[in-house]
């Protein structure tokens, strides 16, 4: 894992503890750390192998640019398409109103935009809230088993 988006997830898991106190879950916690994590990823991949554009996968992610030997983002969240990690489920995809990109360093193709989730695996046992982001890198909730949905707003509101 590039060890600025390290740095940058655990300053956020340490921000987000720090703030939410007992109200947030341990699993609930990780998951918006995760998601933080994965925007984080984008932001790198769209200015360096992307070519401006975004993943279209979490597995792409995992993936170095040439002659490098760090992938965007860490390997428990790029093993497959929807990986599952401390209780919640991720998902990668184009973001709404979404275009195809240009073609990334490897060949593969992006998006103008991207649409990230983290829903519980057990819904009220693993998490009471559902999580989102996208190109704006803000982490939105719900009180729900399915994640906020673009364009984001009420009832969903962002993390503090």
């Amino acid at each position: 894992m590039n060890p600025l988006i390290a740095t940058l997830s655990i300053g956020w898991m340490a921000v987000l503890m720090t703030a939410c106190g007992s109200s947030v879950g341990g699993d609930e916690t990780r998951a918006i750390v995760s998601l933080h994590a994965i925007g984080n990823a984008q932001m790198a991949y769209a200015s360096g192998c992307g070519n401006g554009g975004y993943a279209t996968s979490l597995r792409v992610l995992g993936e170095p640019p040439p002659g490098g030997t760090d992938a965007y983002l860490d390997p428990s969240l790029t093993q497959s398409e929807k990986p599952e990690k401390h209780g919640y489920r991720f998902t990668l995809s184009a973001g709404a109103k979404s275009k195809a990109g240009p073609k990334d360093c490897h060949g593969h193709p992006t998006d103008q935009t991207f649409y990230a989730t983290a829903t519980p695996l057990k819904f009220g046992g693993t998490g009471t809230r559902s999580f989102a982001t996208n190109q704006d890198v803000t982490v939105w909730q719900i009180s729900s088993s399915a994640a906020p949905t673009e364009p984001f707003g009420a009832p969903a509101y962002h993390v503090q």
